[in-house]
């Protein structure tokens, strides 16, 4: 599969709480980078290896959002790097009405059909200041 159509296939599984598909396609040994420093903004940041890291990441993320866009406004591929620009919204885990809306920028090395890496990037202090609003 060439990474760009991996790329959005991954996406919509996203966007269908389809965490199984995620997991097949990381390489076993993935470096999972997540943008953001700062503890107090959904605590999030930092490097996570292996598909046992993915796992934790994405487990932490489910237990705040429900996503239900994760819709591609832009994808690039060259090589083994792809680049993707994603409009992204999720709802709170326990409050449905309560929404959550950001970009999300994906930086992928895939090779033979696995993602070996993976950076991903956003905007934390408009995410915080949406979660402060909703949640004070």
């Amino acid at each position: 599969m060439k990474p760009e159509a991996l790329m959005r296939r991954l996406a919509k599984a996203i966007e269908n709480s389809d965490l199984q598909s995620l997991v097949e396609a990381v390489d076993e040994q993935v470096a999972w980078h997540v943008g953001g420093r700062q503890p107090d903004v959904l605590g999030l940041g930092g490097t996570y290896l292996s598909r046992a890291g993915l796992l934790e990441v994405t487990a932490r993320l489910a237990t705040q959002f429900n996503f239900y866009r994760f819709e591609p406004k832009e994808i690039l591929a060259e090589g083994e790097i792809i680049w993707g620009w994603f409009d992204v919204a999720a709802t709170l885990v326990g409050r449905p009405t309560q929404q959550v809306q950001c970009d999300v920028v994906l930086r992928w090395r895939v090779r033979d059909g696995k993602i070996l890496e993976s950076w991903s990037f956003y905007d934390t202090a408009y995410v915080a200041s949406q979660l402060a609003t909703k949640l004070g």
